[in-house]
Formats: C-alpha cells, structure tokens, sequence
C-alpha cells in the first residue's frame, strides 16, 4: 500500500445547481477553502493556480472529460495524498454544499462534511462556515480525534488544543478554553468531556458528574467512538473500574492508532492490577497524545509502576532515562527513578539522584518527595538503615521550607507521614488534624489518625475512627474509606479483616496503586498468603 501523503488539494467544487451563472462560486469554493488550510501554517496545500492548471492539462490530455475531476488523477497531478472535493446544490433560493476529504492512496473516505446551507445571496457566508469545517476536519486528522463522527469547526479546536496544552497543569484556565470551544461550537463534545475530567482530577467529582450528565443528555447526537469515550469516563466515575477498562478496548478497536485511548488503557489497567496489559499497550504506541509534557510525563509514571509491579526493575530504570533529555526539567521523573534503584539496591546511583532533585525547581513534586518515595522504597525492599537516614533528611528539608511553602497541603502532607514514617506519633497526629480539618473530605488523614491511636495504645480513639470510616455512605468515595480503615485493622494485627477490606475497596472503585505495596501501615500483612496473592499481578 502507498503511503499517504499529507499534502492537500482542493479540487474546483462542481455546479450542480444547474444554474451557469453560479459556475465561478466553485471556483471561489476551492480558493477559500485552499488560503484557510494555508493559513494555518501546519497543513501543506496546493494553490489554487496549480489545481487549475492540473485540471486543465487533464482535460487537454483526455484523462478526464470536460467539466468533471478525476480526484486520483488530480492527486497524482499534483503530488497530493489528501483531495478536498464537493459540489453544490440549488433549493429554491437556498445553496447547499457537500464535501468530502479523501486519502487517494487507499480510496478511504476520511470525511464526509456535514452539508451546509445559507441563502443565495449570502453564499459566502455559506463557504465560510463550509470552510471552518473543513478545516477542522483536516486538524484533527491525525490526532487522537480523527474517529469522531462530527470533526469540530477549526477555531473551537484551537480553542481546545490551548485548553488541552495546560490541562493537568492548570486546570481552571484549561477549562476556560474548553469553555470557549463549546462557545464557538456547541456540538463539539470533547471540550465538554475534558472539563467533566479535569473537575473530576481536582477531587470535585459532583461537578464532573454534572458535566457529563450534560453529555449523556445529548447521546443519540454522538458516535460510536464519542459513546465509547463517554462510557469509560461514566464507569470510571462511578468506580467500575473493570468496566472503564473494558469500553476503552472496544474505543481501541475503532480507533487502533490514537495515542490518548492507548494511554487510557494503560492507566486503567494498571487500576485494576494487570500491569502486564499497561505495559504490553504502550508498547504499541511510544508517543504520548499529542507530544502533550505533562502528559507525557504521566505516562512514564504509569509505565514504570508497571514495570515496579512486576519486578522487572531494571526495565522501569531505563524507562525514566529515555525522557531524561525531554523533560529533564520535571521532578517527577526523579521519584520514579529512585521507585526502581531502591528495589535494586542501587544506594549510590538513587543518591546520585536525590542530589540532582535538589538542583531542580519544584513543580506538583518536591525534592522532598524524592526523598520521601525513596525512603518508602528502600524501607519497602529491606534496606531500613538507609530508609531511615534518608527519611530524617527529607525532614530536615522540609523543616528548612519558607513559610509559605511549608504552609502548602502538599509539604505538609509530607511532614506528616515523615514524622509517621520515623514513629514520631505527636508530631504526626497534630498535623493529620490539622489536615483533615482544612479537608474533610479527604480521608487517608482519618486513616492514619487511626493507626496512630492503635500505636499509642488509645484503643477507644481507633475503635472510634475505625467505625467511622466504615459508616461514611456518599457517593464518590471511590472505596478510600474503606481503604484507610484496612490500614487501622492491619496495624491492629486483623490480619483477615485487613485483606476483606481491601479487596472490599478495590471492588467499590479503589484503583490499584503502587503504594499498597509500600504502604507501612500494610508491614503486618507481608507474610501473609492472602495478603501476598492480593498483590500479584493479575494481568
């Protein structure tokens, strides 16, 4: 088969009005739609004067008849892989305009165009709305997006690629793009979906119900692919993790080559404990959706705690290094690094490491938390001396912080679990309070408030704060409550209840983690069978 290329013609739009005055419009047709797709700096066309000099030479050589275009022979005229083409339409007084984009090299339809209709004496006008579809058909051609049944109008998919370049980095103005594409095309539902994500990544998971409930009003408009999307976010929001899983291979099957539900697949198969499928599907795709940073990012923390999960250790250290030169600037990188040289016993290739994070600038990860995932690890993987030492430094690190970042969720989160980490119960217990004060919604403070009474010996406090995480009936909690109350039953020494309460979690929507693994609270359970199957990867 040839392979595709992406330079574009526009073919003259035929007159089948029957109408000869209206002879020109197709010419006019064919030049707006060609300094559009020119004027996007991103897509190689063919002017307008070359088309009509192919479709004269054609004609003059007898390739094709008077009046009509052959679209393989103008591609070959003009060494284009992609043809525009179409014709209009005469309804009383109201034109009509069809059009289509096809890749010549295999006679595939890419995109039928949705018609679009104006009246007679605004027919301009008409084109223009004509041509921003096009155009949008033509930027998505080769991104995540080309499987929708509606391509977007171009404008409200520029809007969207600026929400999307800052999505998971600011979320509130990458919503306000979003919102600004749905402005400029109401029927464009991926910004919708994307703002439904972002609200539901930032913990406020009613309004992203609200969003996507938005959407699900409107299903019968969506296609097959569009459904598909909107399927795995509902089953993942309302914790059916099996099920996220399970629409987004039906999503693949539809559209085999598109980065962003190749990315889906892989996180949600790490959630459900098959790191062999994480890893098995990013093999198939290297390129994270759209080159997008934090993304791309992201994808390299799944794929190595997939790699973490199944042992293969010395897989998930070179992982990190292949996005060293890209993204050398991002911290997170390093506390992945660290997750596998601690598993290996690498002490001087991980303090190698910790030193360059305290070079770099923090952004959603710190060098503290560096040193923090390191600690875990090396605790996790026996080597408690040199968990220990590393624990009290990135304490000192933290106790160095301004003010201002020190009054941060994130850092104090951090002191908290090292003074958890060091058996520095006070020092813990008062900053979880304080913590699950400022957000009580947030559960894993309730958690550990729990297992420090049972380390201090207050039984009736754990009692108290084991019941009520079991008792908390709301929706979204994603089996969290379940989850922490496991950790205050393992440190109990309930060994079987523990193990109940996890599988019970997972099953209410708890997506399987790296840190079950890692999670001190869970020591108790390492060499318990039940516990020790719970862990092994299914997949």
């Amino acid at each position: 088969m040839r392979e595709r290329s992406g330079r574009v013609v526009v073919a003259v739009f035929e007159n089948r009005t029957g109408d000869p005055s209206l002879d020109s419009l197709g010419l006019m047709t064919c030049d707006w739609i060609t300094q559009g797709l020119s004027q996007t700096g991103e897509i190689e066309v063919v002017p307008t004067s070359s088309v009509l000099d192919a479709e004269r030479n054609l004609r003059e050589s007898g390739i094709v008849e008077q009046g009509a275009t052959s679209l393989q022979a103008l591609a070959e005229a003009t060494r284009a892989g992609i043809v525009v083409s179409g014709a209009y339409y005469l309804q009383g007084d109201v034109l009509q305009f069809n059009a289509d984009i096809t890749d010549v090299a295999t006679g595939d339809l890419l995109h039928a165009i949705e018609p679009v209709s104006g009246e007679r004496n605004a027919a301009m006008e008409v084109v223009g709305r004509l041509r921003e579809k096009i155009l949008g058909a033509m930027a998505i051609a080769d991104s995540s997006l080309a499987k929708l049944s509606r391509p977007p109008n171009f404008d409200a998919y520029r809007e969207f690629l600026a929400g999307f370049e800052i999505f998971g980095s600011d979320y509130p103005e990458a919503i306000r793009h979003f919102e600004r594409a749905l402005e400029l095309d109401p029927e464009f539902m991926i910004p919708r979906l994307y703002i439904a994500i972002a609200y539901g990544n930032r913990g406020q998971h009613a309004e992203a119900d609200a969003v996507l409930r938005i959407i699900e009003k409107n299903r019968e408009r969506l296609g097959r692919f569009e459904r598909y999307l909107v399927d795995w976010y509902r089953a993942s929001l309302d914790g059916r993790n099996l099920e996220a899983l399970r629409v987004l291979r039906e999503a693949e099957r539809i559209a085999p080559e598109s980065p962003m539900v190749n990315y889906l697949i892989g996180l949600e198969a790490l959630g459900v404990n098959r790191p062999g499928e994480t890893v098995a599907t990013f093999a198939r795709h290297y390129d994270p959706p759209t080159g997008h940073r934090v993304i791309s990012v992201w994808r390299v923390g799944i794929l190595t705690e997939a790699l973490h999960m199944l042992g293969r250790h010395e897989e998930e250290v070179a992982a990190t290094y292949k996005d060293r030169e890209l993204y050398a600037d991002q911290m997170a990188l390093r506390g992945y690094e660290v997750r596998g040289l601690a598993a290996l016993g690498r002490i001087e290739d991980l303090r190698q490491v910790v030193k360059e994070s305290l070079e770099l600038q923090p952004g959603g990860f710190s060098a503290g938390d560096v040193m923090w995932v390191a600690a875990l690890e090396l605790r996790t993987h026996n080597h408690p001396a040199e968990a220990q030492e590393l624990t009290e430094e990135a304490l000192e690190w933290g106790q160095s912080r301004t003010p201002q970042e020190a009054a941060s969720s994130q850092i104090r989160w951090m002191m908290a679990e090292l003074y958890y980490l060091l058996g520095r119960w006070e020092e813990a217990r008062k900053v979880y309070l304080e913590l699950a004060d400022q957000e009580p919604e947030e559960l894993d403070s309730l958690g550990r408030l729990g297992a420090i009474a049972v380390h201090t010996g207050h039984t009736e406090e754990a009692d108290s704060r084991f019941h009520e995480l079991l008792a908390l009936d709301r929706p979204f909690l994603f089996g969290r409550h379940l989850m922490n109350a496991a950790h205050i039953a393992a440190v109990r020494g309930e060994q079987v209840r523990a193990v109940e309460l996890i599988r019970d979690a997972v099953a209410q929507g708890y997506a399987w983690d790296i840190y079950i693994h890692s999670e001190p609270d869970f020591e108790p359970l390492h060499d318990y069978p039940p516990f020790q199957e719970l862990l092994k990867p299914k997949g």
